[in-house]
């Protein structure tokens, strides 16, 4: 079930993969801004989550092991592991961002904006097959 303290923690997702994501890919941004300010706004698509955890991976917060086990809950059909999800990447954006600063004004993700399509996200993770890079 998505709660308002998700859908929350959703937006801030999606308003920085909104960021992270504008440079020549302009598609990826259009996605980015279609759940960050447009008609998807605040909506819940597995691909969210899934970046969420691509960019922990990327930025070296998590494992490739973690990285793995994280992606078996946001494939889980059980509700716990939805949830318990969501709080393991709310702490791990706290923890990015006390270690990095927030995407806005942090040169910390400048190679992660410069390749954000392949690092983040790939054309699998859109269609259902939720990989970790």
């Amino acid at each position: 079930m998505i709660t308002a303290e998700i859908r929350k923690f959703i937006s801030k997702i999606t308003n920085e993969h909104y960021k992270l994501s504008n440079s020549d890919d302009k598609s990826m941004n259009y996605l980015w801004y279609m759940y960050s300010e447009g008609t998807r706004k605040d909506q819940y698509k597995p691909f969210i989550f899934s970046a969420e955890i691509n960019l922990n991976l990327a930025m070296n917060m998590i494992t490739h092991d973690e990285s793995k086990n994280l992606l078996n809950m946001l494939v889980s059909p059980d509700k716990d592991n939805f949830y318990m999800l969501y709080t393991i990447l709310k702490h791990y954006r706290k923890k990015r961002q006390k270690k990095y600063g927030v995407v806005y004004d942090s040169e910390a993700y400048a190679n992660i904006k410069k390749d954000y399509t392949v690092l983040m996200v790939s054309p699998e993770m859109l269609i259902g097959n939720h990989t970790i890079k």
